[in-house]
């Protein structure tokens, strides 16, 4: 009954998460399936596990041919439990086992199972930073690859449980700190960050302030995304000795999950530059990571400034956004958490709305360096001089530099909106300014297509996230498939029906998103607005 330790259910009893071990030992024959069955629930205790284990080492009912007894194999199968369930609820397992068979194994191999935990939970971004510094395209792409399916394996797990109690769900919420990114969960080396608006103490909340807001904070989920490709793009070019993690999104059901890999050995105490609680405690003195943050903003015209620190009320002078975090472990740099890096493009939304690199860099801007903790609220010193600066810079850019883009600005296709706008420096949000500039009718026509799209996407949102909630956590696919379905039907065969494209539906939803930008006759409660596309 030792062996019973081979099957993933057992472990998963424990608290493991499911994992494929190439083990195909499930015939109804096997004695052990009353025990799984009976002890996985929630209720079942290690010390009962334990004893039910020795009682059943002692029947005779199996015998030793009908189980593999491979240590090799055994160890393997200890190790991704390890992995699974995390080494100190494994060890605590594995100790109260006392009578196990394999339990002398398990202590004799302690340390090289250590190793290769560690070796296995920081896989993606060990495997990532060796790529990186050789330059090794195929082997990069290979990697992503399969870090993104392994993300949205477990994210769709995650967010179908949202609604879930904790001690229900299949992958387990955790503290890993910080005050934006919501709930926290870590599996296989990855950290999965929910798109949620968090209450802070002063009865505000972090994106949507008087209430909290949904759209935000999967905004500003993938702020962390393009900061990541800009980091990337400019730690090969000017050969910049930092590490960062791979990064992903999944949405699924109307909900955003951030998938960050691991890094290794970064924790609270490995931090030398900036701050890992809102700027309760704030790093600048090691040299090294000063000169990366130095670096960094001058490549991305970002203005020193001043930031207080709350614990001692010291002010320290910083390159980079607040909440920028460069560790050092090993005598290797790394950075996280630099969704805020670039400066914000919004007074009213500074956590989510930043500029595009493309912007900053742009010689048809102005020379004025721009801090990221602009409108911010994080203690930054002289504040009104920034704000101003950024606020400047806000106008420039919906003033001057979008309509002398859009003077001669074509688009063809509905492909190519995202990359011509993102190569000027333009970001989505403004698609609706940028409709009411251009005079290319049939650019007009492409960028409306855009919008409508979009807010097609927000409605189902919606719609799915209302769904999921009523759910209660028991996943149907059905609903999701008819308000799809639904919605395409009333997109194709009642495109001149008011109900959804009225005053109460998409074009409620464009003036909600891009502004009053609809032309006079467009506005009409009874204009069927896909008239203006086609």
């Amino acid at each position: 009954a030792s062996q019973i330790c081979r099957d993933d259910e057992y472990f998963k009893s424990y608290g493991a998460q499911p994992m494929s071990y190439n083990y195909n030992y499930t015939t109804q024959e096997n004695p052990y399936n009353s025990f799984i069955t009976h002890y996985s629930s929630e209720e079942s205790s290690l010390s009962e596990l334990s004893d039910l284990s020795h009682s059943l080492s002692e029947s005779s009912d199996t015998s030793e041919e009908d189980l593999p007894v491979d240590d090799a194999y055994i160890l393997s199968m200890i190790k991704k439990a390890a992995m699974s369930m995390g080494p100190a609820k494994f060890a605590e397992m594995m100790s109260i086992s006392n009578r196990m068979v394999y339990q002398q194994l398990y202590e004799e191999n302690l340390e090289l199972l250590q190793n290769d935990y560690r070796d296995e939970l920081f896989h993606w971004s060990n495997a990532f930073h060796k790529f990186l510094k050789k330059n090794d395209t195929k082997s990069m792409v290979g990697l992503v690859t399969d870090f993104s399916n392994t993300a949205v394996d477990y994210g769709k797990i995650i967010i179908s449980e949202k609604f879930l109690p904790d001690h229900k769900k299949t992958i387990k919420p955790v503290d890993a700190g910080g005050r934006a990114g919501g709930t926290k969960f870590i599996i296989s080396g990855i950290l999965f960050k929910f798109a949620e608006d968090n209450l802070l103490e002063n009865g505000q909340w972090l994106y949507g302030r008087k209430k909290p807001s949904q759209i935000l904070p999967m905004k500003g989920l993938g702020a962390e995304l393009k900061a990541l490709n800009c980091i990337i793009y400019t730690i090969i070019k000017h050969n910049i000795d930092v590490g960062v993690p791979l990064v992903t999104l999944i949405d699924h059901m109307g909900y955003r999950l951030c998938a960050i890999s691991l890094l290794p050995g970064v924790s609270k105490s490995t931090i030398v530059y900036g701050s890992c609680n809102a700027a309760q405690t704030l790093y600048n003195e090691d040299e090294g990571a000063v000169k990366i943050a130095k670096t960094l903003a001058k490549l991305f015209r970002l203005a020193p400034h001043p930031v207080k620190e709350y614990s001692t009320g010291e002010v320290k002078n910083m390159y980079l956004a607040a909440d920028v975090e460069i560790h050092k472990c090993d005598d290797k740099y790394y950075m996280l958490d630099f969704a805020r890096l670039l400066p914000p493009s919004s007074t009213m939304n500074p956590y989510s709305e930043l500029f595009r690199i493309e912007y900053l860099i742009s010689s048809n801007r102005d020379s004025q360096l721009l801090s990221p903790d602009s409108f911010s609220g994080f203690g930054i010193i002289n504040h009104e001089a920034f704000n101003r600066d950024t606020q400047n810079a806000i106008k420039f850019l919906e003033a001057t530099h979008i309509p002398n883009i859009c003077r001669n600005l074509i688009i063809d296709n509905i492909e190519d909106v995202k990359r011509k706008l993102h190569a000027k420096g333009i970001n989505l949000r403004y698609m609706g300014l940028v409709r009411t500039l251009v005079e290319d009718s049939n650019t007009k026509k492409i960028l409306l297509e855009e919008m409508i799209m979009r807010c097609i996407k927000i409605i189902l949102q919606r719609k799915f996230r209302y769904i999921l909630k009523q759910s209660n956590g028991v996943h149907v696919s059905h609903p999701f498939q008819e308000v799809s379905a639904n919605l395409i039907r009333s997109c194709i065969l009642n495109i001149s029906s008011p109900w959804w494209i009225g005053l109460n539906g998409i074009k409620r939803e464009i003036r909600k998103k891009f502004g009053d930008i609809l032309e006079e006759h467009e506005t009409g409660f009874h204009y069927p607005l896909f008239c203006s596309i086609t």
